[in-house]
């Protein structure tokens, strides 16, 4: 055999099956195979002295390091021969002894990956005769001169039949998630991700602001409860302003050659457009699931949105000081125009704000001036945009659905990616094959 190899559950078996005098398996957990294996040689009418050294942790289990069903398996073993297992916490290395051949290998967290079975992708170094008394010795291996457990280096303790069944008690509440469908998810989810793109507060454009009826219509009450004023705050598109130029290549602000930052017009339309852009550019959008990435998309899509992100926070600030002198100006002229419409009267209520009994024009119009400013509210509730975006990965329940692969494949085939997902499919089925 040579020096690097490849160790898995058929390679162990083997080995344990060829062992007489010694059998010493050292690893964090143990899967149904390795147990039999060690279960046939109790069978034998001399059986060889076995050793067996774990990490009892439930969590090595749900991490793939063995299986519930060999954890079981080695649970009966321990009743029907009470031989020893021991327990060394953190056990991340594997060691199998049989008489004078020795293996130290790299366990396979199934969870994460299938494990190799190529020898071009060694996880295990045979170790001869000689180079082993060390490593018996510190293990205090059964049938070798290598002295007490109670002295060893590693698995001082013994596993006792209670920790065992609480072991097992753990994983039956709360299960490994099967292997292959972890590596399924794992596999689309490097390929794919969910994400929710939202922008809000921005269109002024649309921004109506509700008034007191009784700026309107009197103090008719019946009418007060069937009338709802609204009030339009700025005719047109909204507001444009000039804001620095980032430059869409880098995220930085862009600069001419005297150093000083070029500028652009920016507007919610603007907004509008480069949110579009970001979704034609880079999502795909699956009817009842949401928006797509494809996670190669990333990168690029990342530099994207901080670039829009920049652009709406200097459009805010932009927009902050025009927008608080139309809001004076629209005040004003509002004020003026209603305490026309009301016959130089205000209502009963307002009068109490007034600081004499026959008030001039300018205090009333100064009077309902409050009163409209009150209703519009302050420049940041009125125009405050808020940039969000959150990245979801898909669930394995979800790549199961029929349904949702039918959206995928349709969404992707109308944006002319239908190779793409097809081979997202592929990489699917290759990963569902390991099924031990």
């Amino acid at each position: 055999m040579s020096t690097f190899t490849v160790v898995n559950d058929d390679v162990l078996v083997r080995a344990i099956e060829s062992s007489h005098s010694r059998l010493a398996y050292i690893a964090p957990g143990i899967s149904q195979p390795i147990a039999e294996a060690i279960g046939r040689l109790f069978e034998r009418s001399e059986p060889p002295a076995v050793t067996v050294i774990i990490d009892s942790d439930p969590e090595v289990y749900r991490l793939g390091y063995g299986t519930v069903e060999g954890l079981k398996l080695l649970r009966e073993l321990l009743d029907r021969h009470q031989f020893g297992i021991r327990h060394q916490p953190g056990l991340r290395v594997a060691v199998l002894v049989a008489d004078e051949d020795l293996l130290v290998y790299a366990p396979t967290p199934q969870l994460i990956e299938a494990g190799s079975t190529s020898v071009d992708k060694p996880n295990a170094i045979v170790i001869g005769p000689h180079a082993s008394d060390q490593l018996l010795t510190a293990a205090a291996v059964e049938g070798a001169d290598s002295g007490l457990a109670s002295e060893a280096e590693i698995g001082r303790s013994a596993v006792t039949p209670a920790e065992m069944d609480a072991a097992l008690k753990d994983l039956e509440e709360s299960p490994p998630k099967a292997y292959d469908v972890a590596r399924v998810e794992r596999v689309f989810n490097a390929k794919l991700q969910y994400v929710e793109l939202e922008i809000t507060g921005y269109k002024l454009s649309a921004r109506k602001v509700a008034l007191p009826n009784d700026l309107l219509i009197g103090d008719d009450p019946a009418l007060e409860k069937r009338l709802l004023n609204t009030f339009r705050l700025l005719e047109g598109g909204g507001l444009e302003v000039e804001i620095d130029h980032i430059d869409p290549k880098t995220g930085k602000v862009k600069c001419n050659q005297e150093g000083l930052s070029e500028k652009e017009k920016y507007s919610e339309k603007r907004i509008e457009e480069d949110r579009k852009k970001l979704e034609r550019d880079f999502l795909t959008q699956v009817a009842s699931y949401g928006w797509l990435i494809r996670r190669w998309d990333r990168g690029a899509f990342d530099l994207a949105v901080d670039v829009l992100r920049q652009r709406i926070e200097l459009y805010k600030a932009g927009v902050a000081e025009t927008l608080k002198q139309h809001l004076e100006e629209t005040v004003q002229s509002l004020a003026q125009q209603l305490l026309t419409k009301m016959g130089g009267q205000l209502p009963r209520r307002l009068h109490k704000t007034l600081l004499t009994a026959s008030p001039t024009d300018a205090e009333m119009v100064r009077v309902l001036a409050g009163e409209l400013e009150a209703s519009l509210g302050r420049t940041d509730q009125v125009f405050n945009p808020e940039f969000k975006v959150r990245y979801k990965d898909l669930t394995y329940e979800t790549i199961q659905e029929q349904k949702f692969k039918e959206a995928l494949e349709a969404a992707f085939k109308r944006s002319g990616q239908s190779g793409v997902v097809e081979q997202m499919f592929e990489e699917f089925d290759a990963a569902r094959e390991s099924e031990r």
